[in-house]
């Protein structure tokens, strides 16, 4: 009973931190906004008004992405309780997700494509999860591998990998990837900070490790791999 309380408690401060810091993130983005489009009203200088409406349609995407990432954080995290795991091919499952963001790859420049090791690969575990996970890799690759980048998505007899030979991760920024809401050096690139946090807590609920290695090879790329024991 004093666990099970404990438990609880513990749940509901994460619960706290994670609604103190939902709230934060979303009120950078919106702040921008609302500056961007004043200033667009009332400049009388067409280019730069243009250009602040440039700004802040971009400004507006990002704020979509992290809300819609924080509704994906927000589901995964109860899907423990929700959901029964059963067996999932990570072959079939990987053809899927490249079909779903082919096009998404196509319209930032990056060359997206698969390589499978095995002809089937069965874990257990909850699909659209794992849908959802090797779905955040394939998107942080794009966002965050500058156009032309080289993308694979890479099945093996126990993991499922993400590689790409764009910029890498630097050192210091390796430890942190996982945590909500961090942002690594700077790419050029915007993001919720969300991605991989949710990768890890995917990963956690199916007994399996999310790892990142960079570089991969010639001082570029990053490799992220979910590995099930």
């Amino acid at each position: 009973c004093t666990s099970t309380l404990v438990h609880c408690g513990i749940v509901i401060l994460r619960l706290k931190i994670f609604k103190r810091d939902a709230a934060h993130q979303l009120r950078t983005p919106l702040t921008a906004l609302k500056t961007q489009l004043a200033l667009a009203q009332r400049n009388a200088e067409p280019e730069q008004a243009q250009a602040l409406m440039s700004a802040a349609r971009q400004t507006t995407d990002d704020a979509v992405r992290l809300t819609e990432q924080l509704l994906a954080m927000t589901r995964v995290e109860h899907a423990r309780e929700m959901h029964l795991q059963a067996p999932v091919d990570l072959v079939e499952l990987a053809r899927q997700v490249c079909q779903a963001h082919s096009l998404q790859a196509h319209q930032m420049g990056a060359d997206l494509g698969l390589d499978v090791r095995q002809a089937a690969v069965a874990v257990q575990g909850v699909d659209w999860l794992l849908q959802e996970a090797l779905g955040n890799l394939i998107d942080n690759a794009i966002r965050h591998g500058q156009r032309g980048v080289h993308i694979t998505v890479q099945v093996g007899a126990t993991w499922l990998a993400v590689e790409d030979n764009g910029p890498g991760i630097g050192p210091a920024d390796q430890p942190h990837v996982f945590e909500r809401f961090y942002r690594a050096s700077p790419s050029g690139a915007a993001g919720s900070g969300l991605g991989l946090a949710i990768v890890q807590e995917i990963a956690g609920q199916h007994g399996a490790q999310a790892t990142v290695h960079s570089p991969v090879q010639d001082g570029r790329g990053t490799r992220i791999c979910i590995t099930w024991s």
